[in-house]
Order: structure tokens, then C-alpha cells, then sequence
């Protein structure tokens, strides 16, 4: 009883305060002939502020998530707008990146053919420079040489050689069989190059301008003493005094009087190579003179173990005798081509 007690007032005080607000209403309604009155109970007051409550708070929600999902809606076109303007920028970047994609397969193409004509060049080249460096091979072989002896006495490392044309494997491009065929290129120069300096050192040119050969390289018989001997070189005539030249480049090493030699004239031309004139009349050149080929270097005469007016010439590879008349002929052969 005690509990409840508390209860039952609470009730009454707020049945008090809703009779109070809400009092029994009438509303007289006039016409033109009488009057009509309409009573409003609590208990429809109440229902109808109940309704009038629940519909403010209906409209008061309706509005409130309206905006926010206006907000919503706002914000999901902004990301829209944006994507629709990263997907033109992208657009516009593929566009730009494809047509300078077709400048640059354009230019590749070209150069692409430009390195297949630098490629039939390069080819051609090394086709001439292997025939030029198999011309001067053969050369050497003319005038009895070993081209291998004779590059190594020059110093030349036995490594340093040209090749083969070898052509590239089909189905590489053409810029890596340029390169490899530029690079074979270099390699064939430098071998050529190489075989020309060997070349020049050669004692090609005649010692005289007009000659006749009145002993040969080789087994003979000797003019004075009639016995069987070996000739080192060639006895050339022509008349007293003819000029005698330098028949390819080189340094005097020896320029006077030696033995059985008479005057006589040593030059040097490197790579093994040396010449000797014997029998001179008169000496042009002195030791230690770089001598041109070709160059005037002595008169032609009869002193020393000699039966009358003529040169003695010789060509010696590693101080051993060789045929000079072989250099001779090398020398004409290069001068008809």
C-alpha cells in the first residue's frame, strides 16, 4: 500500500493538467435558422494533437533525410563530374600519346631503312676492302715473301689478321646487323691498313730506269775466277754513270767503301727489309739519310770486284738474300694495275 500510494496520485495530477489543457470543447456552429453546436472531447483533442505531433515529426524526418540525401546526391555527382573529366583527360592523353606513338613508329621506320641502305653500304665497303687486302696479300706472295713472316719481322702481332665475309644470321635487325657489320668493317681497315704498310716498306721500284740483266739470282759461274758460286742479287748494265735509285723508303745505313762491294750503299726500309748497291762510281746519300722512294742515291760504275760498268743489287729479308727480280716484277704488276 505504501508504494502504490504514490502512483495513484501521479496519475491524478497529470489527469488534472490534460483536463486543465484539454477541456471538454463545444463549438457552436450558426445557419440562418438555427444553431449547431459540436462538443470536442479530451480524448479527441488529445488523438488530434497526437496526430498533429506525429505528423511534425514525419515532416521534420522527411525533410531532415531529404537534405542529407540531397547532400548525398550532390556530393556522388560532384565524383561524377570529376571521373567524366579524369576520363577526358585521360582521353586526351591516350590520343596525344598515340599520335606521337605514329610519329615515332614512322621514324623508326625510316630509319629503319636508313639502316638498311648504311647496311649495303657498309657491305659494299667491306667487300672492296677484303678484295684490297687480298690484292695486297698476293702482292707479297709475288715478290716470294711470306705475308706472316713479314708482318711479324714489322712487328706486327700474328693476331692482327683479317677473315672471311661472313654473312649475318637472317632475322636480326637491322641495326644489330649493322653494327656488326660496321665493327667487321673496322677489323678488315685495320688488317688492310696493316697489309699497307707492309706494302710501302716493299722494294718495288727498279733501281735503274732502263736496264739489261747480265747475271741473275742464284747459281753461277763466277766472272773472274770461272768457278761455281751463288749470286746474291742482280747484275744490272746500263751506261757509266747512270743515276741509281732508292727503290722504296727507308734509312741509309751504310754509304762507302766495302771490299769486294766497291762504293757501295746499304738502306734500311724496316719489317726485315734492307737493299744493297755495289759497284757504284759515285755515292749521293750518306749514313743516317732518310731516303724517299725513287730518290737519286748514287751513279752507276765499275769499282770493286768488278769486269766492267754495272750495279750489283740485292733485297734481303731478315739479312738473308731474295730474288730481286721477283720485287721487280711485284713492282711492274702494281704499276699495270
Amino acid at each position: 500500500m505504501t508504494v502504490a500510494a504514490p502512483n495513484i496520485r501521479e496519475r491524478r495530477t497529470l489527469g488534472q493538467w490534460l483536463s486543465r489543457l484539454f477541456p471538454d470543447r463545444q463549438i457552436l456552429l450558426r445557419t440562418e435558422a438555427s444553431y449547431r453546436s459540436i462538443t470536442l472531447s479530451r480524448r479527441f483533442q488529445l488523438t488530434a494533437v497526437s496526430l498533429l505531433v506525429g505528423l511534425s515529426a514525419w515532416a521534420a524526418f522527411t525533410t531532415t533525410h531529404y537534405t542529407f540525401f540531397s547532400d548525398i546526391l550532390s556530393a556522388k555527382n560532384e565524383e561524377v563530374v570529376s571521373a567524366e573529366e579524369a576520363y577526358q583527360d585521360i582521353l586526351g592523353q591516350f590520343v596525344r600519346h598515340r599520335s606521337r606513338l605514329q610519329v615515332v613508329n614512322q621514324e623508326v621506320q625510316r630509319l629503319s631503312q636508313v639502316d638498311r641502305s648504311n647496311l649495303l653500304a657498309v657491305r659494299r665497303m667491306g667487300e672492296r676492302t677484303a678484295v684490297l687486302a687480298d690484292q695486297s696479300r698476293k702482292l707479297i706472295e709475288r715478290t716470294g715473301l711470306n705475308t706472316k713472316q713479314l708482318m711479324k719481322a714489322a712487328g706486327i702481332p700474328h693476331g692482327a689478321q683479317g677473315g672471311p665475309y661472313i654473312d649475318v644470321a637472317v632475322g636480326t635487325p637491322a641495326r644489330d646487323q649493322l653494327n656488326s657489320e660496321i665493327e667487321r668493317l673496322e677489323e678488315q681497315l685495320q688488317y688492310w691498313a696493316l697489309l699497307q704498310g707492309v706494302v710501302r716498306r716493299l722494294p718495288l721500284n727498279p733501281p735503274l730506269h732502263t736496264f739489261a740483266i747480265s747475271s741473275g739470282f742464284g747459281k753461277r759461274r763466277d766472272p773472274i775466277n770461272r768457278r761455281r758460286a751463288f749470286h746474291h742479287g742482280l747484275d744490272l748494265v746500263a751506261p757509266l754513270k747512270s743515276p741509281v735509285f732508292a727503290t722504296s723508303a727507308g734509312v741509309v745505313t751504310f754509304s762507302g767503301v766495302n771490299g769486294n762491294y766497291g762504293r757501295f750503299i746499304e738502306i734500311e726500309h724496316g719489317a726485315g727489309l734492307s737493299t744493297r748497291f755495289g759497284h757504284l762510281h759515285k755515292l749521293l746519300v750518306k749514313k743516317g739519310e732518310v731516303v724517299k722512294p725513287g730518290q737519286k742515291i748514287a751513279l752507276l760504275g765499275n769499282s770493286g770486284r768488278s769486269t766492267g760498268a754495272h750495279l750489283h743489287y740485292e733485297v734481303r729479308f731478315n739479312k738473308k738474300p731474295r730474288n730481286p727480280m721477283k720485287f721487280i716484277q711485284a713492282g711492274r704488276y702494281v704499276f699495270q694495275e
